[in-house]
């Protein structure tokens, strides 16, 4: 890659919904705070599922007098759903158990007729050559519509993902997305991926420091 190499990452072993609930959780507490900070007020924004989506969903349930939310996770609609002055937009179709959220061709459907201001996708795993990817073949079909239907879009993943691989790509690792991690990601990984243009985040100052070239994602 331009300016150095990277080791090929190794595969980030799947792991269920439960485990990773309690798996590096102040670590997603930190990056999803430093995410908030992308979200304004009157946004239509997408939340997919996984454990670290529940962690920055609750992060927005204060704070906030006028957003929409879309998501095909009930967790996230549990967590929304009696906040004051967020719309939900709660996308059905066939419930998939393991990760608590909705998936097929219905919830395909539904994304048809939707736009969203800003997604915020959390997958895997995060390669510079491999792209952005995921492990579930069910779910995989909908964070591509997400990023589709929306403006912009905001990757969120702890520094324990960064140089790995999964099973299933989702996107290339570009420049035209906004990555956010937390302060633990390496400095020669940061500095690998700044260096080819691609826009990663460890805090809010970082994201405060280019507010010019970013300012109003909402």
């Amino acid at each position: 890659v331009h300016g150095g190499a990277v080791s090929i990452g190794h595969e980030k072993p799947f792991q269920s919904l439960l485990h990773r609930k309690n798996e590096n959780v102040e670590l997603k507490r930190e990056l999803v705070r430093t995410a908030a900070c992308l979200v304004n007020d009157g946004d239509t924004i997408i939340v997919d599922s996984g454990s670290t989506a529940n962690e920055f969903i609750l992060t927005l349930c204060s704070g906030f007098r006028a957003l929409s939310v879309i998501t095909h996770s009930m967790t996230v609609f549990e967590a929304l759903h009696n906040a004051p002055g967020i719309r939900i937009i709660l996308i059905g179709g066939e419930y998939l158990k393991s990760e608590e959220c909705f998936f097929v061709s219905i919830a395909l459907e539904c994304l048809h007729q939707l736009h969203a201001t800003t997604s915020f996708i959390f997958p895997s795993a995060i390669s510079l050559k491999y792209g952005v990817a995921d492990y579930s073949s069910e779910l995989i079909p909908i964070q591509k519509k997400y990023l589709e239907i929306s403006n912009h879009t905001v990757i969120l993943a702890d520094s324990s993902k960064f140089e790995k691989t999964a099973l299933m790509k989702i996107c290339s690792t570009d420049n035209s997305h906004i990555y956010v991690t937390d302060s633990m990601l390496d400095d020669n990984i940061y500095k690998l991926y700044r260096e080819n243009g691609i826009r990663v985040y460890r805090n809010k100052e970082e994201i405060h420091n280019e507010s010019k070239s970013i300012a109003n994602i909402g």
